[in-house]
């Protein structure tokens, strides 16, 4: 299975990168890929003090993704919430 913890961490640190150098796109599906990954991970615990404690920890990743929508929404702000809910929620 491997360290699906450092691959999203691995994830989250490409997606920062491509972001300053310019690839919003490949900063974004990264940071996806890495989502997608804390969600596979956050339901591998049982108790929900747990859930609640491993999701505190990893809130960055979700505050760069909502940053992320929310400057391509300033880009192109007559697609509106839906277009963003339907292709990247």
């Amino acid at each position: 299975m491997g360290d699906r913890g450092g691959e999203a961490d691995t994830l989250q640190s490409l997606a920062a990168l491509e972001y300053n150098q310019g690839d919003f796109q490949a900063s974004l599906n990264h940071i996806k890929s890495a989502i997608a990954i804390i969600e596979d991970l956050r339901t591998t615990y049982t108790n929900q003090d747990l859930k609640t404690t491993y999701f505190s920890t990893v809130q960055g990743y979700y505050k760069f993704y909502i940053d992320l929508l929310m400057e391509e929404h300033k880009k192109n702000p007559s697609k509106g919430l839906r277009y963003y809910s339907a292709t990247h929620f």
